[in-house]
């Protein structure tokens, strides 16, 4: 349906209905934002509210809701109808999925409601759902046609949506040049304005590496990928968010980088000290070393996507200002390392 993986970007500073609301289009909204949308919801004649969340996106879960969905939807829909998601990361990968595969494909269109969602889950055409708790084992890529972003409506998430979106905004920062006294500056007056400024040249610098990959044939989506080998290994035993996971997989990724002579420690140092700043919370190995053992970590590197057999992986390290890259590792390292900055227990 789509001739590449870039989709159009629409700024705005206030929520407007226009857009979207034709007499066949079905919005997919989050339930948290009943409130917010409520004065526009009449627009809408086909309108489903999900429960945002990981179990969302279990396939045993998510097969019951798409079979719900096509009832109430699907006869009455076409391959030119539209599927409009209003969410964050785990309804817009449901909601893409099911856009992916009903009737082969029919429109989508996303309205990130999560500064998380803002940056990076609302771009680059990835839909995933989880078996067993494991990230994303299932999914398609299947780009938005278009992606809104509506100011008023990330402003009005709570503010720990936006810590939660800094992993991942500081992910895209560090494949380009950074003005620290900038940086710093702004992030610690400001977060929301700060994520907000940051928004066109984070998500422009994700489609300039999707676009080089977009089916992830060449190595250099993987790029992507910085931070998340051991995020994703926390998010699965803590339930955390993703983007505090990430975070801390970025910084599993300095220490490791750093220990390995790929990155200096002042550049290491510049980095800590903008996560400081920024006032998000961070942990330490040891607040959480009780959930994690041997076996439990071995079975979920495995069972991750990046996984090329049951003892290699492909991991992101950092290199320096603007040097990011991949490197195969066993996965026996992977976790003499995690034990190594006090994440394990055995």
């Amino acid at each position: 349906m789509y001739n590449n993986f870039k989709s159009e970007i629409i700024y705005q500073d206030t929520f407007t209905v226009s857009p979207f609301a034709e007499t066949k289009d079905l919005l997919i909204y989050d339930q948290r934002l009943h409130s917010f949308l409520s004065p526009h919801l009449p627009s809408w004649q086909y309108k489903y509210a999900l429960e945002a969340g990981e179990d969302l996106k279990e396939f045993s879960t998510a097969t019951k809701i798409i079979e719900k969905l096509c009832e109430y939807w699907g006869t009455s829909s076409s391959r030119q109808s539209r599927i409009i998601v209003c969410g964050g990361g785990s309804i817009g990968d449901f909601a893409g999925f099911f856009a992916s595969i009903l009737k082969r494909g029919v429109q989508l269109v996303q309205i990130p409601s999560t500064w998380l969602a803002a940056i990076d889950s609302a771009h680059g055409g990835k839909t995933g759902l989880n078996i067993h708790k494991i990230k994303n084992q299932l999914g398609t890529f299947y780009p938005a046609h278009q992606v809104y972003l509506f100011k008023d409506l990330l402003f009005y998430q709570p503010e720990e949506r936006a810590q939660d979106a800094f992993g991942e905004c500081l992910k895209m920062m560090l494949m380009g040049p950074i003005a620290w006294d900038d940086v710093n500056r702004r992030v610690q007056s400001d977060l929301f304005s700060f994520l907000w400024d940051q928004l066109p040249s984070a998500i422009e610098k994700k489609y300039q590496i999707v676009l080089e990959d977009p089916y992830e044939l060449t190595g250099k989506r993987k790029w992507l990928n910085l931070g998340h080998t051991f995020g994703h290994v926390l998010e699965s035993v803590t339930g955390k968010g993703h983007g505090l996971c990430v975070l801390q997989g970025l910084r599993f990724s300095l220490g490791w980088s750093v220990r390995r002579g790929y990155c200096s420690s002042p550049y290491a140092d510049a980095i800590e000290n903008f996560i400081h700043r920024s006032r998000v919370p961070v942990w330490q190995g040891p607040d959480f070393k009780e959930l994690l053992i041997h076996s439990q970590l071995e079975k979920l590197l495995q069972a991750d996507k990046k996984s090329q057999s049951d003892r290699e992986i492909d991991f992101v390290f950092i290199g320096g200002p603007e040097n990011v890259f991949v490197q195969k590792v066993k996965i026996s390292d992977v976790i003499e390392e995690v034990s190594r900055q006090g994440w394990i227990i055995s």
